[in-house]
This record gives structure tokens, C-alpha cells and sequence, in this order.
């Protein structure tokens, strides 16, 4: 469903784009058809950049790590990624997996549980093991209710729970963005929520160890920074790394392959 939203946004794009530049053309580049070029073409980089600013300033304010100023424009310009690539390398590697896409897009985390249940069943029995579980942004608090979950209603075949849990730019304690965001799933995402509140209170004192928090100060979606390291877990910083290009950084596939050589 996602990746199909995706195919038809970019047509959409690319059509909006040409009838810009027709119309531009025809009307000699009138300040309107100029200003919604730099739309098209700019903005979303411009608004990457206007959202790392604030990040930056939040962080200072917070007396946090702030990102360097010769960080910020690399995360601007390099901030894509996608779970294709390594995908592929498991393919190779000839490892079971299996990709979640969160849907419905607006509803609340808890909603996102069975999805993550149906996953770990499919690749208990595809290879009768715990699986890694790697889970970018919000996906690592779903995996973090999934795991409440099995741990609070014990399986009748006693399956173990994750082998481990990586976690990538994952809002674990909130983000200061939620706040300007209204779906359910953002609130739920605001620092000290009463989702998170609950959350954090009916996790078992172990989840520290299972949890790997990759995190970067130049992430303009999970800030000020520390929110995005579990309390007590194996946390990892990489340095001028935007929010969705921090899923596409060789480090982090290092240690997924590590995890899954058995």
C-alpha cells in the first residue's frame, strides 16, 4: 500500500512538474510559476534544512549533543534510504526475512502489534529461532510494545521473544516534533506521553540488553538527541546522519550481519 502511495505521489510530481514548466514558458516565468518550481524542485531539501535548524536549536537548549554546522549540509544532501539494498544482501546471505510496512499510516501504535506478531511467527517457523529485529524510527516502539506484549501474555508453544533489537533513530523516550504534529500515533510519540509513560512503567527490567540505539544528532525528526537511546541499552552515535539516511549506513548493516550469523 505504501509503496504504491509512493509510485503515484512521484507520477504526480513529475506531471505537476511539467505543466510548471509549460505554463512557466507561456507566461515568460512569472514570479508564481518561479516560486512553485522551487517548490518541486526545492522543497523538500529546504525543509530538511529548516528542520535540522530546529533540531540543532533544541538540542542547545536542552543542553544536549547539537549537530556541527559542517555536519548539517551532508545530512541535508544525503538524507535517503531504503531497505531495498539490504534486502538484497540477506537474499544473498540466504537469510530468512521479512519487511513490515506499518498500516494504516495514522493510528495508534498499539494497532501495529499484530502486524509485528505475524512477522516474528513467519520466521520462527521459516527458521525455529528468535528473530533480530531492526526497526526504524516509531517501528522501534511498536517492536517495543510487541515484546511487552508477548512478555505480559505468555505464548502456549514457549517461543522465545527477539534475539535482539535494533533500533534506528527510534523516539524511545519521545521527540520534540510530536508536539507540533496532531494523529494519534505522533501524540503518543510526544515526550512523556502517557503512552510512553505506560509503556516504559510495564517493560521488563531485561530490555536493556536486548536493545541496540543507533542514533545521530543530525536526526531532524527524533530530537533533542538522547530520546532516541533506550535507558541502559548498547547505544551508538553516528555523526552528520539524517533521520531516513541513517537506514542506508554500512555500520549498521555490520551489526545486523553480526546478529544473524548463526
Amino acid at each position: 500500500m505504501i509503496a504504491r502511495v509512493v509510485r503515484i505521489l512521484f507520477v504526480a510530481w513529475f506531471v505537476l512538474l511539467a505543466g510548471l514548466v509549460a505554463l512557466a514558458r507561456s507566461t515568460d516565468w512569472t514570479p508564481g510559476c518561479c516560486i512553485g518550481l522551487y517548490l518541486l524542485l526545492f522543497g523538500h531539501p529546504t525543509l530538511l534544512a529548516i528542520e535540522m535548524l530546529l533540531a540543532r536549536h533544541i538540542a542547545a537548549r536542552s543542553d544536549a549533543p547539537r549537530a556541527r554546522w559542517r555536519d548539517l549540509p551532508r545530512a541535508v544532501l544525503r538524507n535517503r534510504g531504503l531497505w531495498n539494498p539490504w534486502m538484497r544482501r540477506l537474499r544473498r546471505l540466504d537469510r530468512a526475512f521479512v519487511a513490515v510496512n506499518l498500516e494504516p499510516v495514522f493510528t495508534t501504535l498499539d494497532e501495529y502489534v499484530p502486524q509485528v506478531e505475524r512477522a516474528v511467527r513467519r520466521m520462527e517457523t521459516a527458521t525455529g529461532l528468535a528473530p533480530v529485529i531492526v526497526a526504524h524510527s516509531m517501528g522501534g516502539l511498536v517492536a517495543r510494545a510487541w515484546l511487552r506484549s508477548r512478555a505480559t501474555h505468555k505464548r502456549s508453544d514457549g517461543t522465545a521473544e527477539a534475539a535482539r533489537l535494533i533500533t534506528i533513530g527510534t523516539p524511545h523516550r519521545g521527540t520534540w516534533l510530536a508536539r507540533l504534529a496532531r494523529p494519534v500515533n505522533a501524540r503518543q510519540m510526544r515526550i512523556g506521553s502517557r503512552w510512553l509513560t505506560t509503556l516504559t512503567g510495564r517493560e521488563p527490567p531485561t530490555l536493556q540488553g536486548l536493545i541496540t540505539s543507533w542514533w545521530s544528532e543530525c536526526d531532524q525528526i527524533v530530537y533533542p538527541p538522547p530520546t532516541a537511546v533506550f535507558p541502559g541499552s548498547e547505544a551508538k552515535q553516528l555523526r552528520g546522519v539524517g533521520h531516513i539516511a541513517l537506514t542506508a549506513r554500512e555500520e549498521i548493516w555490520n551489526e545486523i550481519r553480526r546478529r544473524i550469523d548463526y
